[in-house]
C-alpha cells in the first residue's frame, strides 16, 4: 500500500473493523459493542501512539511498548465476552486469511 493520506488510513480502519467482526462472530468480544465505533477508537488511538513523539517530546520506545500494552489492556478487559471463544481453530482461520489479504494489500 504505497498510498499516502486518507485512503491508507481509511483502509486501516477498514482491516481493524474486519478483525473486531471476525473476533465477535467467534464470541471473543462482548455482546452489544459498536464494532464500528471500537475500531474508529483503537485505529485512532494507534494513530496518535505514532505521533505521541512529536506531540509529547521524544519518547523511548519502552514508554511506547508499555502504552501499547496499556491500551492493549484496557481493550481486553472493556471487550472481552465473559464466555470463552468458541472455536478458537476457526477464529485463528479466519484471522490468518485476513492477516494474508492485508499483506497481499501492502505488497501492491
Amino acid at each position: 500500500m504505497a498510498n499516502l493520506g486518507p485512503q491508507r488510513y481509511a483502509a486501516r480502519v477498514a482491516w481493524v473493523r474486519t478483525m473486531l467482526h471476525v473476533f465477535a462472530e467467534h464470541g471473543g468480544l462482548a455482546p452489544g459493542l459498536d464494532l464500528d465505533g471500537l475500531a474508529i477508537v483503537l485505529s485512532s488511538a494507534t494513530l496518535g501512539l505514532l505521533s505521541a513523539s512529536a506531540a509529547f517530546g521524544p519518547l523511548t520506545e519502552q514508554q511506547l511498548a508499555a502504552a501499547l500494552d496499556s491500551l492493549t489492556a484496557l481493550v481486553e478487559r472493556g471487550a472481552s465476552g465473559s464466555a470463552p471463544i468458541r472455536d478458537p481453530h476457526a477464529l485463528r482461520a479466519s484471522l490468518m486469511s485476513i492477516y494474508d489479504q492485508f499483506s497481499a494489500q501492502l505488497a501492491d
